[in-house]
């Protein structure tokens, strides 16, 4: 029997941290639009609904040490200087999406470039 994918899960595959981080993101997230919750239901990844109704435009994939932010904007030079300046070095753009690696602490530390990568990718899903 598989095993259901909710909250739990995703604590248990990754860490109760970033799990957590997800959840800081998303208070982000409230800040345009509080209907959104978690979707735990990916196999790969936490998403996002909004009344009930997937809507990806950023997701999330928790591993036990990062928690990898993935805000599906277009792919610029702006975008990729701004993430190496704020050392975010590691970050690849694959499937229309930015693949950010946020260790802890990360989300406080750059909360305002986390804030325009999460406006950028709501407003281009057209909410």
């Amino acid at each position: 029997m598989k095993e259901p994918k909710d909250r739990a899960y995703w604590e248990k595959r990754s860490s109760i941290i970033t799990v957590k981080m997800a959840d800081n993101l998303l208070d982000i997230i409230h800040s345009f639009d509080s209907d959104f919750r978690l979707n735990y239901k990916g196999y790969s990844y936490i998403g996002l609904t909004r009344h009930r109704v997937s809507n990806n435009f950023v997701d999330f994939r928790p591993t036990p040490d990062y928690l990898f932010f993935g805000p599906r904007i277009e792919e610029t030079d702006e975008i990729h200087n701004l993430l190496k300046a704020a050392g975010f070095h590691d970050t690849v753009y694959r499937q229309d999406r930015y693949r950010v690696k946020l260790c802890p602490g990360d989300i406080e530390s750059q909360a305002a470039l986390l804030t325009q990568l999460i406006e950028k990718a709501f407003r281009k899903a057209g909410i």
